[in-house]
C-alpha cells in the first residue's frame, strides 16, 4: 500500500472524528474545573525542508472526564483563550 493512501486514510479518519471532538469539548466547557497543559513536538513542513519546526500539542481534561487535544504552532496564551 502506497504512504499516500496510509496518510489519505489517517486524514479521512480524522475528519469523521471532529463531531466526537466537538461533542467532547462541549461536556468539558460545561463543567467546573479544566486541567490544561501543553508539550512540544516537532513538525516537519515544506517551508523549512530538512529541520523540524515546534508544534505544540494542548491538552484539556477534567476528572472523569475525556481528554481532548488541540494542535497549534504557537505557545501563545490566545490558543487557550480560543479554546475556553
Amino acid at each position: 500500500m502506497a504512504l499516500s493512501t496510509i496518510n489519505d486514510a489517517v486524514l479521512r479518519v480524522g475528519e469523521l472524528l471532529i463531531p466526537i471532538v466537538g461533542v467532547m469539548k462541549c461536556e468539558l466547557l460545561a463543567g467546573h474545573y479544566i486541567q490544561a497543559d501543553e508539550t512540544y513536538v516537532g513538525v516537519q513542513t515544506d517551508e523549512k525542508k530538512g529541520c523540524n519546526h515546534t508544534g505544540y500539542f494542548w491538552q484539556y481534561s477534567a476528572p472523569g472526564k475525556g481528554v481532548v487535544f488541540d494542535f497549534n504552532m504557537t505557545r501563545s496564551k490566545d490558543v487557550p483563550k480560543a479554546f475556553l
